[in-house]
C-alpha cells in the first residue's frame, strides 16, 4: 500500500516563524493549553460552588458528560477542589499505570510514629475543612489555565537537581510531590504527552470502521469534531452545507479510473456523524519530526517547486478547482514529502493566509492525517475523509488515476468549503483567516521538501512535463472570478514557475479541447536541487 494521501493544509502567516503580529502564536499556544486542561480537569456530572454559606447546585446530563468529577468545592483561600472518581483520577493517564491495581491504604500501621502536631495552633492548615468528597471519590486540585502558563515558564522539574543555579521560589506556598529518575522522565514525560494528546484529538466514537485501505475511521457526532477544540470556534455555528449550488464547474471525472479512488467504500458513518480518521501515536511522532509545516513556505532551505498561479491583478478570486492525477513519487528519505496541491492565498508576506488542498507522498509505513489536527477544518460529509490513502496510482505511460478537487468560498458565511469528486467534504470557517476574504493569488502544481543538503524527492510521476497528460496533469482547471463566475483562466493571465528547472518543469498549455479543458502538467526527477 503506497502511502498517498488525501491532504489539507492550511497558513495563518507565511513568514518563517509562521505568525501574525504574535496572534497565531497565541491562538496556537492557547489551544494547547485548552487541550491540557481537559486532559487534566476531568468533568463534572454535578458541581457544587460554596460561597461562605451560599450553596448553588449545577447538574450536567450523565449522557452528555462521562461520570468524573462529582463534586466542585471552592475552598476558603479560593481554590477550586474537584472530587473526582477514585479510578479516574490523573494518576491513571500515565502510559504505566494503566494496568494498576488500586492500594485503597498502606499495608503498614504505626511504621513511623504519629507526631503531636498542636491542632489548635495550626486551625485548618489546608484541605477542604468542613466539605467533604463523597465515598468513592479524592479531593484534586483544579487546574487553570494560569497554571499551566506558570508551570511552563518555569524550571520546577530541575529544582531536584542540585547545583543548578538561579533556582528561588517565593509568595506561594503549596503542598506538593515531585520525582526524578534520571533521564527516564523524560521519556514518560513525552509519552505522556503523546497520550494525552491522542485522548484529546480521539474523540469518543459511535460507530468505527476498518477500511479496506487499512485506516482505522472513528463516525463522530458532528457536533464534538475536533475542528471545535479551536479557540475560535467555541460558538461558531456549524454549516451542514454552503449556500452556493454549482458555483464551481462540476468536473467530469472519469469513474473507470478512479474506480473507489478513496473514501469509505460501502460502509457508512450513522447519521449525525461524520469520518474521522483514528490518530495513532506513530502519526504524532512522525508529525514532530515532519516537514510538512513549512512546505507551504517559499524560500525555506529544501523546499522546491513547480506551479502555475494567478496573480492579484486578476482578481480577487473566490475559488480554484481541477481534476489532479494521483502518482508514486520515489521518496528516499523519511524526512522527504512530495505533494501536489491547489491552493487560495492572501495576505502581506508578514502575514499571509493560506489554504491548501490535494494529495501527498512520503515514506512513513504508517501516515495518519496530519490534516485534522490543523484544528478548525470543519467535517460535514460522509463519504470521504482527510488522510484517507489512495490505493489506485498512476502509471507512466500507462493507466491513469485521477480525482477532483475544488476550494471555493461561501458568498454569505465566508467559509472556505473543500470539495472531492464533486462532494462537499466540509470546510475552514472564516473566523480563522482574517486576511482571506477573497483570495488575491490562486494555482495548482506541486512541491518537494527534504532535509537540508540532501536530495530531493521525484515530483508528480517523477518526469519532465511533455505533451500527452504523461506526466502529472491538472486538467479541467477553473477559477472562481471576481463576480463569481467559473472559467478556466487565459494563458496571459497565469503564470507558471518553477525555481530550479534542471530538477523540476511546469508547463501551462491553455485550453485542449472539451474533454480535458484548460490543462498543465508539472513534474520532474528531483535529485541535488540546492537549498
Amino acid at each position: 500500500m503506497m502511502n498517498i494521501l488525501l491532504f489539507v493544509l492550511f497558513l495563518v502567516n507565511s513568514h518563517a516563524n509562521r505568525r501574525v503580529h504574535g496572534i497565531q502564536n497565541n491562538l496556537k499556544e492557547d489551544l494547547e493549553l485548552e487541550r491540557q486542561l481537559k486532559i487534566i480537569n476531568k468533568p463534572p456530572i454535578k458541581t457544587i460552588h460554596v460561597f461562605h454559606n451560599l450553596l448553588i447546585f449545577h447538574h450536567m446530563l450523565p449522557s452528555i458528560y462521562h461520570t468524573a468529577s462529582l463534586i466542585i468545592f471552592f475552598t476558603e483561600f479560593g481554590d477550586i477542589v474537584d472530587c473526582i472518581d477514585i479510578y479516574k483520577q490523573p494518576a491513571f493517564d500515565h502510559p504505566l499505570l494503566k494496568d494498576h491495581k488500586l492500594q485503597m491504604k498502606p499495608s503498614f500501621q504505626n511504621s513511623i510514629e504519629k507526631t503531636n502536631v498542636n491542632n489548635s495552633g495550626t486551625g485548618s492548615m489546608f484541605g477542604l475543612g468542613k466539605d467533604k468528597c463523597p465515598t468513592g471519590t479524592v479531593p484534586i486540585l483544579r487546574i487553570t489555565k494560569d497554571d499551566l502558563i506558570r508551570q511552563k515558564s518555569l524550571s520546577d522539574d530541575d529544582i531536584l537537581v542540585q547545583g543548578l543555579p538561579g533556582i528561588h521560589k517565593a509568595a506561594e506556598v503549596s503542598l506538593y510531590v515531585s520525582h526524578k529518575v534520571d533521564a527516564i522522565q523524560t521519556t514518560f514525560k513525552e509519552d505522556l504527552e503523546l497520550e494525552e494528546q491522542l485522548r484529546i484529538i480521539n474523540k469518543p466514537s459511535v460507530k468505527t470502521i476498518h477500511a479496506e485501505s487499512g485506516d482505522i475511521v472513528d463516525c463522530i457526532d458532528i457536533y464534538k469534531q475536533p475542528a471545535f477544540d479551536h479557540p475560535l470556534l467555541k460558538d461558531h455555528k456549524l454549516q451542514m452545507k454552503p449556500t452556493f449550488q454549482n458555483s464551481m464547474k462540476k468536473t467530469n471525472v472519469n469513474n473507470s479510473r478512479i474506480r473507489s479512488m478513496f473514501g469509505l467504500g460501502k460502509e457508512k458513518c450513522p447519521r449525525g456523524t461524520v469520518p474521522i480518521l483514528r490518530t495513532r501515536k506513530d502519526d504524532l511522532m512522525r508529525e514532530k519530526s515532519s516537514l510538512n509545516n513549512h512546505i507551504l513556505l517559499q524560500g525555506i532551505p529544501g523546499v522546491h517547486l513547480a506551479e502555475v498561479s494567478l496573480r492579484p491583478r486578476y482578481g480577487p478570486y473566490y475559488g480554484v478547482s481541477g481534476i489532479n492525477s494521483v502518482y508514486n513519487p520515489r521518496i528516499t528519505d523519511k524526512r522527504q514529502i512530495s505533494m501536489s496541491h491547489i491552493w487560495v492565498e492572501n495576505g502581506p508576506k508578514e502575514s499571509t493566509n493560506k489554504i491548501s488542498a490535494g494529495w501527498h507522498r512520503d515514506n512513513y509505513v504508517k501516515t495518519g492525517c496530519y490534516n485534522i489536527r490543523c484544528s478548525g477544518f470543519v467535517q460535514t460529509g460522509k463519504k470521504n475523509y482527510l488522510g484517507a490513502r489512495l490505493p489506485n496510482i498512476s502509471i507512466y505511460g500507462g493507466p491513469t488515476y485521477e480525482f477532483a478537487v475544488s476550494i471555493s468560498q461561501d458568498p454569505v458565511t465566508k467559509n472556505w468549503w473543500l470539495s472531492v469528486d464533486n462532494s462537499n467534504l466540509g470546510y475552514f470557517p472564516a473566523a480563522l483567516f482574517p486576511n482571506l476574504g477573497s483570495a488575491d493569488i490562486v494555482g495548482w502544481g506541486g512541491r518537494t521538501r527534504t532535509s537540508y543538503g540532501n536530495r530531493s524527492p521525484q515530483m508528480g510521476s517523477g518526469y519532465f512535463p511533455a505533451r500527452g497528460l504523461r506526466a502529472c496533469y491538472f486538467r479541467e482547471i477553473s477559477i472562481l472570478d471576481s463576480s463569481r463566475k467559473s472559467h478556466g483562466p487565459e494563458t496571459d493571465q497565469t503564470e507558471p514557475f518553477t525555481d530550479i528547472a534542471s530538477c523540476y518543469g511546469v508547463i501551462y498549455y491553455g485550453y485542449q479541447g472539451v474533454d480535458i479543458g484548460y490543462v498543465l502538467l508539472f513534474g520532474g526527477p528531483g535529485g541535488y536541487c540546492g537549498n
